[in-house]
């Protein structure tokens, strides 16, 4: 899969709207931050970038990941 996937195409995944409430709720809103995060590759995630995930329809896995982490469940 290549990183140059339509870097806004995760917007339409149906997790968007969770994953995002959580990630402004961490980033106290910074919305470049926010960015950031969902373009960057995270190891955590096999090395590719959350909007990949998303994009690649492999949201609830990452929500699943972002709800452990946000409990202090860290691999």
């Amino acid at each position: 899969m290549s990183a140059a996937c339509a870097p806004n195409a995760f917007w339409d995944a149906d997790e968007w709207p969770e994953v995002h409430r959580i990630l402004l709720a961490f980033f106290n809103g910074d919305e470049s931050k926010i960015d950031t995060w969902v373009l960057t590759p995270n190891p955590l995630l096999g090395g590719i970038t959350p909007g990949q995930m998303l994009w690649t329809g492999r949201g609830e896995k990452l929500l699943k990941c972002m709800r452990n982490w946000t409990e202090g469940n860290m691999p």
